[in-house]
Protein backbone atom coordinates (compact mmCIF):
# COMPACT_ATOMS: atom_id res chain seq x y z
CA UNK A 1 0.00 0.00 0.00
CA UNK A 2 1.01 3.66 -0.18
CA UNK A 3 2.28 3.73 3.44
CA UNK A 4 4.69 0.87 2.74
CA UNK A 5 5.81 2.49 -0.49
CA UNK A 6 6.41 5.83 1.28
CA UNK A 7 8.45 4.06 3.99
CA UNK A 8 10.63 2.29 1.40
CA UNK A 9 11.23 5.52 -0.52
CA UNK A 10 12.12 7.35 2.70
CA UNK A 11 14.64 4.68 3.69
CA UNK A 12 16.21 4.90 0.21
CA UNK A 13 16.55 8.70 0.42
CA UNK A 14 18.10 8.60 3.88
CA UNK A 15 20.47 5.80 2.87
CA UNK A 16 21.48 7.61 -0.31
CA UNK A 17 22.09 10.87 1.59
CA UNK A 18 24.16 9.12 4.22
CA UNK A 19 26.42 7.60 1.58
CA UNK A 20 26.69 10.74 -0.57
CA UNK A 21 27.83 13.01 2.28
CA UNK A 22 31.12 12.64 4.09
CA UNK A 23 30.09 14.20 7.40
CA UNK A 24 27.47 15.99 9.45
CA UNK A 25 26.03 19.31 8.30
CA UNK A 26 24.24 21.99 10.27
CA UNK A 27 20.58 22.24 9.23
CA UNK A 28 18.75 24.41 11.77
CA UNK A 29 19.06 27.30 12.26
CA UNK A 30 20.72 28.19 8.98
CA UNK A 31 23.41 29.08 8.09
CA UNK A 32 24.92 28.08 11.48
CA UNK A 33 24.00 27.79 15.15
CA UNK A 34 26.76 29.44 17.17
CA UNK A 35 26.16 32.64 19.13
CA UNK A 36 27.06 35.82 17.22
CA UNK A 37 28.72 38.67 19.10
CA UNK A 38 29.49 41.47 16.62
CA UNK A 39 28.49 42.69 13.18
CA UNK A 40 29.95 45.34 10.85
CA UNK A 41 29.12 46.43 7.30
CA UNK A 42 31.92 47.76 5.10
CA UNK A 43 29.39 49.16 2.61
CA UNK A 44 25.66 48.97 1.95
CA UNK A 45 25.88 45.38 0.70
CA UNK A 46 28.89 43.65 2.23
CA UNK A 47 28.86 42.84 5.94
CA UNK A 48 30.57 40.50 8.39
CA UNK A 49 29.52 38.88 11.65
CA UNK A 50 31.67 37.02 14.19
CA UNK A 51 30.77 34.76 17.07
CA UNK A 52 31.59 31.80 19.23
CA UNK A 53 33.73 28.82 18.19
CA UNK A 54 35.59 30.85 15.57
CA UNK A 55 32.45 31.71 13.62
CA UNK A 56 32.88 34.29 10.84
CA UNK A 57 30.13 35.02 8.32
CA UNK A 58 29.85 37.32 5.29
CA UNK A 59 26.98 38.70 3.28
CA UNK A 60 27.31 40.33 -0.14
CA UNK A 61 23.64 41.27 -0.52
CA UNK A 62 22.73 43.34 2.55
CA UNK A 63 22.06 40.33 4.75
CA UNK A 64 19.73 38.36 2.48
CA UNK A 65 22.22 35.46 2.43
CA UNK A 66 25.27 34.65 4.54
CA UNK A 67 28.34 32.51 3.86
CA UNK A 68 30.17 30.83 6.75
CA UNK A 69 33.96 30.70 6.61
CA UNK A 70 35.97 27.79 7.96
CA UNK A 71 38.65 29.72 9.87
CA UNK A 72 40.27 26.71 11.50
CA UNK A 73 40.05 28.47 14.89
CA UNK A 74 37.74 27.57 17.77
CA UNK A 75 38.22 30.66 19.94
CA UNK A 76 35.13 32.73 20.61
CA UNK A 77 35.28 35.97 18.61
CA UNK A 78 33.81 39.03 20.32
CA UNK A 79 34.51 42.00 18.05
CA UNK A 80 35.58 43.04 14.56
CA UNK A 81 36.55 46.18 12.69
CA UNK A 82 37.73 47.07 9.20
CA UNK A 83 40.12 49.53 7.56
CA UNK A 84 38.88 49.01 3.99
CA UNK A 85 36.42 46.76 2.18
CA UNK A 86 38.86 43.83 2.10
CA UNK A 87 40.87 44.25 5.32
CA UNK A 88 39.24 43.25 8.58
CA UNK A 89 40.35 42.34 12.08
CA UNK A 90 38.74 40.32 14.84
CA UNK A 91 39.64 39.56 18.45
CA UNK A 92 38.37 37.16 21.07
CA UNK A 93 39.01 34.59 23.75
CA UNK A 94 42.48 33.38 24.65
CA UNK A 95 44.11 36.54 23.28
CA UNK A 96 43.29 35.74 19.67
CA UNK A 97 43.65 38.40 16.97
CA UNK A 98 42.76 37.56 13.35
CA UNK A 99 43.28 39.53 10.14
CA UNK A 100 42.05 39.09 6.58
CA UNK A 101 43.11 41.07 3.52
CA UNK A 102 40.86 39.26 1.04
CA UNK A 103 37.36 39.91 2.41
CA UNK A 104 37.39 36.95 4.77
CA UNK A 105 38.42 34.17 2.40
CA UNK A 106 41.46 33.47 4.58
CA UNK A 107 42.33 34.63 8.10
CA UNK A 108 45.77 34.82 9.70
CA UNK A 109 46.41 34.83 13.42
CA UNK A 110 48.55 37.64 14.81
CA UNK A 111 50.40 37.35 18.11
CA UNK A 112 48.84 39.46 20.85
CA UNK A 113 51.34 38.57 23.57
CA UNK A 114 48.56 37.61 25.96
CA UNK A 115 46.05 34.86 26.68
CA UNK A 116 43.57 37.29 28.22
CA UNK A 117 40.17 37.52 26.57
CA UNK A 118 40.06 40.48 24.18
CA UNK A 119 36.61 42.02 23.93
CA UNK A 120 36.75 44.97 21.53
CA UNK A 121 38.80 46.19 18.59
CA UNK A 122 38.78 49.67 17.03
CA UNK A 123 40.90 51.14 14.22
CA UNK A 124 41.23 54.92 14.06
CA UNK A 125 42.97 54.77 10.66
CA UNK A 126 44.56 52.18 8.38
CA UNK A 127 47.64 51.85 10.60
CA UNK A 128 46.56 52.54 14.16
CA UNK A 129 44.23 50.29 16.13
CA UNK A 130 43.35 49.49 19.73
CA UNK A 131 42.08 46.40 21.54
CA UNK A 132 40.78 46.13 25.11
CA UNK A 133 40.08 43.15 27.32
CA UNK A 134 40.55 41.46 30.67
CA UNK A 135 42.80 42.66 33.48
CA UNK A 136 42.83 46.27 32.24
CA UNK A 137 44.43 45.12 28.99
CA UNK A 138 44.82 47.66 26.18
CA UNK A 139 46.82 46.77 23.08
CA UNK A 140 47.86 49.19 20.34
CA UNK A 141 49.17 48.69 16.82
CA UNK A 142 50.77 51.32 14.60
CA UNK A 143 51.70 49.03 11.69
CA UNK A 144 48.39 47.72 10.30
CA UNK A 145 48.07 45.07 12.96
CA UNK A 146 51.40 43.37 12.30
CA UNK A 147 52.45 43.84 15.93
CA UNK A 148 50.60 44.83 19.09
CA UNK A 149 52.08 46.70 22.06
CA UNK A 150 50.66 46.44 25.55
CA UNK A 151 49.74 49.80 27.06
CA UNK A 152 50.23 49.68 30.80
CA UNK A 153 47.05 51.03 32.39
CA UNK A 154 47.86 49.87 35.92
CA UNK A 155 44.30 48.59 36.19
CA UNK A 156 42.67 45.21 36.64
CA UNK A 157 39.18 46.17 35.46
CA UNK A 158 37.80 44.24 32.51
CA UNK A 159 37.49 46.67 29.60
CA UNK A 160 34.69 46.19 27.07
CA UNK A 161 34.38 49.14 24.67
CA UNK A 162 36.53 51.63 22.72
CA UNK A 163 35.86 54.79 20.74
CA UNK A 164 38.49 57.06 19.16
CA UNK A 165 37.84 60.36 17.39
CA UNK A 166 41.26 60.25 15.74
CA UNK A 167 44.63 58.62 16.39
CA UNK A 168 45.14 60.53 19.67
CA UNK A 169 41.84 61.21 21.45
CA UNK A 170 39.73 58.31 22.62
CA UNK A 171 37.73 56.61 25.35
CA UNK A 172 37.57 53.12 26.83
CA UNK A 173 34.82 51.78 29.10
CA UNK A 174 34.49 48.69 31.23
CA UNK A 175 33.62 47.31 34.63
CA UNK A 176 33.11 50.35 36.87
CA UNK A 177 35.26 52.60 34.72
CA UNK A 178 35.45 55.10 31.85
CA UNK A 179 38.88 56.20 30.67
CA UNK A 180 40.06 58.99 28.36
CA UNK A 181 43.31 59.57 26.50
CA UNK A 182 44.45 62.58 24.49
CA UNK A 183 47.85 61.20 23.45
CA UNK A 184 47.16 57.91 21.73
CA UNK A 185 46.93 55.85 24.91
CA UNK A 186 50.26 56.84 26.44
CA UNK A 187 48.34 58.18 29.43
CA UNK A 188 44.80 57.56 30.60
CA UNK A 189 42.52 59.68 32.79
CA UNK A 190 40.32 57.37 34.86
CA UNK A 191 36.79 57.96 36.13
CA UNK A 192 35.36 55.31 38.44
CA UNK A 193 31.68 54.44 38.61
CA UNK A 194 29.44 52.02 40.48
CA UNK A 195 28.06 50.75 37.15
CA UNK A 196 29.64 48.44 34.62
CA UNK A 197 29.71 49.57 30.98
CA UNK A 198 29.83 47.36 27.90
CA UNK A 199 29.80 49.82 24.99
CA UNK A 200 30.69 53.42 24.23
CA UNK A 201 30.07 55.66 21.21
CA UNK A 202 29.97 59.35 20.25
CA UNK A 203 27.80 61.21 17.74
CA UNK A 204 30.13 64.26 17.70
CA UNK A 205 33.19 65.49 19.58
CA UNK A 206 31.11 66.44 22.64
CA UNK A 207 28.14 64.09 22.84
CA UNK A 208 28.68 60.47 23.77
CA UNK A 209 26.86 57.51 25.29
CA UNK A 210 27.77 54.44 27.33
CA UNK A 211 25.56 51.39 27.80
CA UNK A 212 25.49 48.77 30.54
CA UNK A 213 24.68 49.17 34.18
CA UNK A 214 22.51 46.96 36.36
CA UNK A 215 20.95 44.18 34.27
CA UNK A 216 22.37 45.93 31.17
CA UNK A 217 19.54 48.49 31.28
CA UNK A 218 21.46 51.69 31.88
CA UNK A 219 22.42 54.43 29.43
CA UNK A 220 24.56 57.44 30.30
CA UNK A 221 25.20 60.54 28.22
CA UNK A 222 27.97 63.10 28.22
CA UNK A 223 27.85 66.53 26.59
Amino acid sequence: NYKTLFFIISIFIVSHSAHSQSGWFWLNPLPQGNSLNSIKFVNSQKGFAVGNVGTIMRTNNAGENWSVFNTGFTNDLYSLDFTDESTLYSCGSGGIILKTTNSGISWNRISSGTTDNLFFIFFSDINIGYICGQEGRILKTTDEGKSWINQNTGLLNTLKGIYFFDTEKGFVCGLGIIMKTTNGGNNWMVNNYSSNFNAITFINDQTGFVAGGLNFRELRKTT
